[in-house]
């Protein structure tokens, strides 16, 4: 994490009961953004960041960087 809020708050994850319900599925979640992004990520069909290579769209910026390094044959992650 890159500070200590971060901590904090990936922390209630785990202390927090998860009291918000999804509406399509049986998950829960601790707070309403985590719900938020549960919901667009698996009950959604909207793929708003779209390659410019194949035209395959994903929900958050980092899953289209990591496909765009993929066409380019790079590494995101490498053991040191």
């Amino acid at each position: 994490f890159s500070d200590t809020k971060e901590v904090q708050q990936h922390a209630l994850i785990h202390q927090e009961s998860k009291t918000h319900q999804c509406l399509h599925c049986d998950h829960k979640s601790s707070n309403s953004s985590d719900l938020k992004r549960h919901i667009i990520s698996v009950h959604t069909k909207d793929y708003p960041h779209k390659c410019d290579m194949c035209d395959k769209g994903f929900h958050r910026p980092s899953e289209l960087k990591k496909h765009v390094a993929a066409h380019k044959g790079k590494k995101m992650h490498q053991c040191r």
